[in-house]
């Protein structure tokens, strides 16, 4: 029997992030493929909410890619 995965997004990342603006004083690691000026935008929000964020640009995986 195979399994079926369906990922339905609710809200933008931008959104997601735009919605912890009540956070302070935190550290925010966000590891992600996708970059953004809306994303920036949001995470020097959350800067200046006192919080430290770091953002980490993922590789996209390859589509074939083998495993040992």
């Amino acid at each position: 029997t195979m399994a079926r995965l369906e990922i339905h997004r609710e809200k933008t990342f931008s959104t997601f992030l735009e919605n912890l603006g009540d956070m302070v004083n935190t550290d925010v690691l966000i590891l992600s493929t996708y970059d953004s000026e809306a994303i920036r935008y949001q995470m020097n929000m959350l800067r200046r909410a006192g919080n430290s964020v770091t953002f980490m640009q993922l590789e996209r995986g390859r589509k074939n890619a083998q495993t040992a």
